[in-house]
């Protein structure tokens, strides 16, 4: 009897009592399979696929140390939250160390699609919580590239640096080449944005352009007339004269010393315009 244990059709009692082992483990052959061991699938699922069912199955694969993906969840490992991610390699190595949607990513290269319109307004281009953030100058600068978007905050406005989940200007340099500098005078940093100096009005684009060469509440401002008669609309239109913050033609005066009125004959002001007589 002995000897017929021990040789069961040509195999040795101890394969044969492994074999037997095995029957008795669902799961046995997924253990086998390479992608338990890199990615938990260790477990035999109910359509006898092998998958992450357990925890423990996902913690003692690649996925977690490699990755943070150490809790199984339908079948997959994921990360739950930051604390899955900062001890992985892949943050160490490359910052992915926030957890989203069962992944661990870098939020600061992140641009969620939901925060679309928050990005191009605000800069708010990451979402975590349920809220969009600004966690990085790429954020700010509406482009994973080191310059900033032409159409973006940074370009626009010259709030370009990243400071507690919101793009800021922080300094004269944020500023100095933007739009908000270059065109409307507001070039120096004040309590996070942009703001413009009365000496900074007077040699804006503005000032020379449409007459608003006086600050108030650090923007440039049409102040009176005298802004608007050393405009060059003034000049050209005959929009001379100061009106609700805005220069307008007010007389026949303003129309007659225009460039329309000597070179096309509109010397009359009629309805805000200098019109032909």
């Amino acid at each position: 009897m002995l000897t017929q244990l021990q040789i069961l059709h040509g195999v040795p009692i101890l394969a044969f009592l492994l074999m037997g082992l095995t029957a008795c483990d669902p799961n046995a052959a997924c253990k086998e399979d390479p992608a338990c061991a890199k990615e938990g699938k260790c477990s035999l699922s109910p359509e006898g696929e092998c998958w992450a069912g357990f925890d423990k199955d996902c913690k003692a694969s690649e996925a977690c140390t490699k990755s943070g993906q150490c809790w199984a969840r339908k079948g997959t490992c994921i990360a739950k939250s930051d604390k899955d991610c900062k001890p992985s390699e892949m943050c160490q190595q490359a910052g992915l160390c926030n957890a989203l949607e069962g992944k661990c990513i870098n939020l600061s290269e992140e641009f969620n699609p939901e925060c679309s319109k928050e990005c191009k307004t605000d800069g708010l281009c990451a979402k975590k919580g349920g809220s969009c953030f600004a966690l990085s100058k790429s954020h700010c600068y509406g482009s994973p590239d080191d310059q900033p978007d032409p159409s973006g905050l940074c370009a626009r406005t010259g709030r370009c640096t990243p400071q507690e989940g919101r793009c800021v200007a922080a300094s004269n340099d944020d500023c100095g080449p933007s739009k908000a500098c270059k065109e409307w005078g507001q070039c120096t940093a004040k309590d996070g944005r942009c703001s413009a100096t009365a000496e900074q009005c007077k040699k804006s684009a503005v000032c020379s352009s449409s007459g608003k060469c006086s600050m108030q509440g650090g923007k440039c401002v049409v102040g009176g007339n005298a802004d608007c008669k050393q405009s060059a609309r003034c000049k050209l239109e005959g929009l001379c004269t100061a009106k609700d913050g805005k220069c307008v033609v007010a007389s026949h005066a303003d129309c007659r010393q225009s460039g329309v009125c000597k070179a096309a004959g509109r010397c009359k002001a009629k309805d805000g315009k200098c019109v032909k007589r």
